[in-house]
């Protein structure tokens, strides 16, 4: 069965105590849309200015969860990505101070933007039966 799941609702967080927004059989399809890490924030029209402007970082916005019938705690799910499909608009963005590999000689910041192969909002895949690895020891 085909299933989709739009990013109306976001959560920010890996939490297994949230509720599911869709549950699904094994073997099913679900198409996700998905926000970009700055959950909409950067806009085709954006500015270096607004890389200073951006408030805190509160997690990247993420769509689901789905819960998948059968699966218990200890199960492996075997998930198959089919598609991948870009925005129309992604963005980089590099903001003194902070990053992977923050430099406090980074004075100014950068914003670039535009159509980009890699701004990816749409993913598309299958699971398959649950199979459960339990570790020894």
């Amino acid at each position: 069965m085909d299933h989709h799941l739009d990013d109306a609702q976001i959560h920010q967080e890996w939490n297994n105590a949230l509720p599911p927004r869709l549950t699904i059989d094994p073997g099913d399809t679900v198409v996700f849309d998905c926000r970009d890490a700055a959950n909409r924030y950067y806009t085709p029209r954006s500015t270096h200015d607004d890389v200073m402007g951006r408030g805190p970082f509160r997690g990247h916005p993420l769509t689901g969860p789905v819960r998948v019938r059968g699966a218990q705690p200890g199960d492996v799910l075997v998930v198959d990505i089919l598609e991948v499909k870009p925005a129309e608009f992604g963005w980089t963005a590099i903001r003194p101070g902070r990053g992977s590999c923050p430099r406090p000689t980074s004075a100014s910041p950068t914003c670039r933007s535009g159509t980009s192969p890699m701004a990816a909002s749409r993913a598309r895949g299958t699971t398959s039966r649950c199979r459960s690895i339990r570790s020894r020891g």
